[in-house]
């Protein structure tokens, strides 16, 4: 059974890019599904790789204000929106 942990994570961008792009092929996943990571990551880990990529987020967000398309402003606010909720759920 998938834990519901997983599944949301998987409705944060950032984090489904880190298990998709980044934690395949580092190998630290075999592959990028929910069933891959329900049995790789604990909770604990999961909720600190959504800080840190929110902390990265925010930074990215706040160098880019103001200089960037709004676009770009757009799609890591909307990160940034995710990975709060996420937290705000789990953490």
């Amino acid at each position: 059974m998938i834990r519901p942990i997983v599944g949301d994570a998987f409705d944060c961008d950032a984090l489904r890019y880190q298990f998709e792009e980044i934690d395949v092929a580092d190998k630290y996943l075999a592959e990028a599904t929910e069933a891959c990571v329900n049995e790789t990551y604990d909770d604990k880990y999961l909720i600190e790789e959504a800080r840190y990529l929110l902390d990265a987020a925010i930074l990215q967000r706040d160098e880019i204000f103001g200089r960037a398309s709004r676009s770009d402003y757009d799609t890591i606010d909307i990160e940034v929106r995710q990975l709060e909720a996420f937290l705000r759920k789990h953490a």
